[in-house]
């Protein structure tokens, strides 16, 4: 009797799709058939790896690269689209390099683009997994052979123990076409249509699919499948409608020691906490006692791709996290370099060997990254520079208006559409050691601009872009809003963050290869503005906050902000909620830089300083949360990618170092995550103590195209408040770009131009 549970607790899939035969019939929708089905498996919780039209050494390749990343509690499933045949006594399926004989022995060639079936269940069989489904979607087109042994149809198949088999065959005579909705092959349509279902077991899937089959084929094609399981499989079930982590609630972070992020305490005013703190780089306090680690806090069971890593012990939870807190912890064979904190991910034997190169130069060729220089503080000799360059060139002035509360409006003389494209400009000033533009190449920077919004959320439009993208979104709802709204454009770099000039001549073309995307994260800083992040994401917001007892809502003090009560209780995130659209954000804007043809992802933390919540004891939640999204995304869609290569995470580290080790920072919340998690997906990520600035350049001067990340406020106003001498990312990317002149939308009429929104 079958057991009526499942209990593996990742999905794996390996999806071949085979068109172009380099000798003979070539397929037309076994590409697009992988393709769908790849992003159909990843949509119902799979990780998976697509290969397309490989040959014999490349599928043999991906095959042993694939099975060393599973692990015995895997469920896995293996999907070939292509030709197959049975020869003799044996199935086989034919790779792209297959040669069929011109001769009437073809058993010469059965060594060359071939392999058997049987060759790879035993192969599979081997890492004894939970359970494993063969899909095997053949007999699509003729196959001309001259041996009289040879058949397109498959002969018979029996599994191991614990596996699933099922394969399509043609009764008599092949059909002529691959499909019947000239998009899918026969098979793949129906299974596209039956697989997701919630609650159904595998093999009433397979039936549903084979009935469907049989009548859209007039009984031509057939599937057939048998199996060895000894439990039911349920690939969808209620839970994994959201493929997301479940996290853990608070109460259920564990072995988290007090007085670092994520420690369960009360987060009241508390003298002795006072009297045992130091100030950090930030200005943010720190636990003055000395804390060996902090430890990643489990994952939940939602998250099959992260279960297994929520088991190890907690010991090895602790060794995990405490190495990369040590500063001992850089190979000797490389502290002659300019070593810094890094972790690398996902470089595996299949990533180019460009891509590795460039990870080994940005982790040990570059400048060591200066945190106490000239740009570290207020930034007052930066800003009278970017004010005199434009007042010079453009004509730049301050007016009597207000864009919002506290940000400056302001109105330029000269528009570019009025200057000779050939003009040359020069930042900060005529100078053998400037940064060398022309007019045209501004323009061109500017009409690169565009917008990306996510279509499910309601009231995004383009008449509510527009309106956001002058600073006039309203408080709530629609500052809540543009958390889910990107907006790209070229963007070179003119000087690093240690306020030194980029010297650039014209012609050189590493500034066109650099792309600046704007965001909003989430704000528990506890503003006016983003009273929607309180109320949405904090469960106990109307016991943790002082009350307008007209509205009901958080009191609001000196026009914008929100006061914690004296001695309230310990804030409780909605972590679920939060997850979900941290995920939402991070899919969204890595959707819009593979849009823009970006290569190589440079990202940083948003929302994981001030606006973490650290005042009210949620940071740490903040921080790990972020990155278990982050890791979600990349892990889960980064097939769906066409263009991007590696992403690059620069999360500078500002905590100081007791007893030999650092106390924890952004970083070591990624670091953790990533490593807990056995990150295997097809992207290779670097997460590196480094300058955004000096690796997206570094990135750019190699030729590929990168984006860096700004994190902006949700008004919606880029470089907003660049005019007040503030230290935020924000101000400084103001500060040291082209920002404002291609995406502010008092200097750039692209920035309110509705044709360039895309609602996706």
């Amino acid at each position: 009797m079958a057991k009526p549970a499942t209990n593996f607790q990742r999905k794996r899939a390996l999806v071949i799709g085979i068109n172009d035969y380099y000798y003979f019939n070539p397929l037309e929708y076994c590409v697009r058939d992988a393709q769908d089905f790849s992003k159909t498996l990843q949509d119902i919780g799979f990780e998976v790896t697509p290969v397309f039209n490989c040959n014999l050494k490349e599928f043999t390749q991906v095959l042993k690269v694939f099975l060393d990343r599973t692990r015995s509690t895997d469920l896995v499933l293996f999907y070939f689209a292509g030709h197959g045949k049975s020869y003799k006594y044996d199935n086989y399926l034919l790779l792209a390099n297959y040669n069929p004989s011109q001769s009437k022995n073809e058993s010469k060639n059965m060594a060359e683009g071939i392999i058997s079936i049987e060759s790879i269940m035993k192969q599979m069989a081997h890492k004894n997994w939970c359970a494993t489904i063969f899909i095997f979607d053949c007999c699509r087109k003729h196959l001309n052979s001259l041996e009289e042994n040879n058949q397109q149809r498959f002969l018979s198949m029996k599994g191991t123990p614990k596996t699933l088999i099922a394969y399509s065959n043609c009764a008599g005579a092949v059909i002529r076409s691959e499909t019947g909705n000239d998009k899918n092959g026969y098979l793949m349509g129906n299974l596209l249509k039956h697989i997701i279902k919630t609650n159904v077991e595998i093999q009433d899937i397979l039936r549903d699919v084979a009935q469907d089959l049989r009548k859209q084929t007039s009984e031509l094609k057939r599937l057939y499948h048998n199996s060895e399981f000894n439990q039911k499989i349920f690939l969808v079930t209620t839970e994994d409608q959201d493929p997301i982590v479940k996290p853990m609630n608070a109460s259920c972070v564990m072995n988290t020691p007090r007085g670092l992020p994520g420690a369960d305490q009360p987060v009241g005013k508390n003298k002795e906490l006072e009297r045992s703190t130091n100030v950090d780089a930030n200005g943010d306090r720190t636990p003055k006692r000395t804390e060996e680690h902090i430890v990643s806090p489990r994952l939940a069971e939602k998250d099959k791709s992260v279960a297994a890593g929520s088991q190890v012990s907690n010991a090895r939870s602790q060794e995990a996290l405490s190495s990369s807190l040590s500063i001992d912890h850089v190979p000797d064979q490389v502290r002659t370099l300019n070593s810094y904190p890094s972790e690398t991910f996902g470089v595996e034997e299949h990533i180019s060997k460009e891509i590795r190169d460039l990870f080994q130069h940005l982790k040990y060729e570059l400048p060591i990254m200066n945190k106490r220089g000239p740009m570290s503080g207020n930034c007052v000799s930066e800003t009278d520079q970017m004010e005199n360059f434009l007042k010079q060139n453009f004509g730049f002035n301050n007016t009597n208006d207000y864009i919002v509360s506290g940000v400056r409006s302001f109105q330029i003389r000269r528009f570019l559409s009025d200057v000779d494209s050939r003009q040359i400009i020069y930042f900060p000033r005529e100078h053998q050691s400037a940064f060398t533009m022309t007019v045209s190449e501004i323009k061109k920077w500017q009409s690169s601009y565009a917008v990306y919004a996510d279509q499910n959320v309601r009231g995004m439009d383009k008449a509510f872009l527009q309106k956001a993208l002058r600073g006039k979104s309203g408080d709530g709802d629609e500052a809540f809003r543009m958390k889910f709204v990107v907006r790209i454009s070229d963007c070179p770099i003119l000087m690093k963050f240690d306020a030194r000039i980029l010297r650039r001549s014209l012609g050189e073309q590493w500034p066109h290869l650099i792309k600046l995307v704007s965001v909003t994260g989430v704000d528990f800083a506890g503003r006016k503005h983003d009273v929607n992040d309180v109320t949405t994401y904090i469960k106990n917001w109307q016991e943790v906050f002082e009350l307008d007892p007209k509205t009901g809502k958080p009191a609001v003090f000196h026009g914008r902000d929100f006061y914690p009560v004296r001695h309230h209780p310990q804030a409780m995130l909605d972590e679920e909620r939060l997850l979900r659209d941290l995920a939402r954000m991070v899919r969204l804007r890595l959707q819009a830089c593979d849009q823009e043809g970006v290569e190589i992802v440079v990202e940083t933390g948003i929302g994981l300083g001030v606006f973490a919540g650290k005042h009210i004891g949620i940071d740490g939640q903040v921080r790990r949360l972020s990155a278990i999204a982050i890791r979600h995304v990349v892990q889960n869609y980064s097939t769906t990618f066409k263009n991007i290569r590696a992403i690059v995470l620069a999360l500078p580290i500002f905590t100081g170092i007791r007893d030999g080790r650092r106390l924890p920072d952004t970083y070591d919340y990624f670091v953790a995550e990533f490593r807990m998690s056995q990150y295997s997906g097809h992207i290779p990520l670097l997460i590196i103590d480094q300058d955004m600035h000096e690796l997206t350049v570094a990135i750019a001067l190699r030729g590929y195209r990168v984006s860096q990340l700004n994190p902006a406020d949700s008004h919606g106003v880029f470089g907003e408040y660049w005019q007040n001498h503030g230290p935020a990312v924000e101000e400084k990317l103001a500060l040291t770009t082209v920002g404002l002149l291609v995406q502010h939308h008092l200097i750039n009429p692209a920035v309110l131009d509705e044709n360039r929104y895309h609602i996706i």
